[in-house]
């Protein structure tokens, strides 16, 4: 799962803010692109996956959820792994700041964008819902204290969940989220996707409903335009557990996914011990 959340993110992070003619052109599915709006080098993930990473750590660890240990986690993977693919008040904010404590002083906890719901992906494998439901919500009230922050979240947590655990058909995961908690989660999403939390859920949601592989559900969620490497992320890291979905990322974009210290390999370390979590 967080291998694919990676590799569409750093898919996505390419063509962000691209006309829509280079989407059309270099939206194949097969490589990753530069993007020398946002200085963003090929095969090289966001900060969004970073801090899902930093949950996912929190959770093999068994660390108590407290937003001062979320905060602990989230300081300690920016600090050994630098990269400017934050907004930049946030990476200033990191950049400045070296204690868990100092973080949550300087914390303005008012987001409502989608940062919150892709670092929640990791929680949906665990096996209790309400485990689930309470964990996204207090991770996403570190930063995102918001009506919209708190349900994009939660909601994106539970689509992880619904597909690790199989609990029902894509078709039903709108229901299954309306069912869940609030939010126009069965009305499906056209256009591009703005930065809100909820716009990037709905747009994940339909992209997965309607695609049958994850190459096409990665080249679909592109499409889009706007936040894509958000709707990415969620999209191909839930449909990581899809039964309905064929697995069929190509080797030319894992491959090519960055291995360094905290790339490829020890991504694919993480994902099996939070694969183990949920059993």
């Amino acid at each position: 799962m967080l291998l694919n959340l990676a590799i569409a993110d750093a898919y996505g992070a390419g063509f962000k803010s691209a006309k829509t003619s280079v989407i059309r052109e270099f939206n194949t599915g097969n490589a990753f692109m530069d993007n020398p709006k946002s200085a963003t080098v090929g095969g090289v993930y966001t900060g969004k996956t970073q801090t899902a990473l930093a949950v996912t750590e929190a959770l093999i660890n068994r660390d108590e959820w407290t937003h001062e240990n979320l905060a602990k986690r989230l300081l300690e993977c920016f600090h050994r792994d630098r990269r400017q693919s934050y907004p930049r008040r946030s990476y200033n904010l990191y950049i400045k700041t070296d204690s868990a404590a100092a973080l949550l002083k300087k914390i303005t906890p008012n987001g409502d964008d989608n940062r919150a719901a892709v670092r929640a992906l990791p929680i949906g494998v665990l096996a209790d819902a309400k485990e689930v439901m309470e964990k996204a919500s207090i991770q996403a009230m570190l930063t995102h204290y918001t009506g919209e922050g708190i349900r994009s979240s939660v909601a994106a947590a539970l689509i992880t969940h619904y597909f690790v655990h199989k609990l029902g058909e894509k078709s039903k995961l709108a229901a299954f989220l309306s069912d869940s908690l609030p939010g126009d989660w069965n009305r499906a999403w056209n256009g591009p996707v703005g930065l809100k939390g909820e716009m990037t859920v709905r747009a994940a949601i339909t992209a997965i409903v309607r695609n049958d592989s994850m190459k096409k559900l990665l080249m679909d969620c592109v499409s889009f335009t706007g936040q894509i490497d958000a709707v990415s992320a969620i999209a191909c890291a839930a449909a990581t557990h899809c039964p309905e979905i064929r697995q069929d990322i190509p080797y030319s974009l894992t491959e090519n996914l960055e291995n360094g210290a905290y790339g490829r390999e020890y991504i694919g370390g993480l994902d099996a011990g939070l694969i183990a979590l949920g059993k």
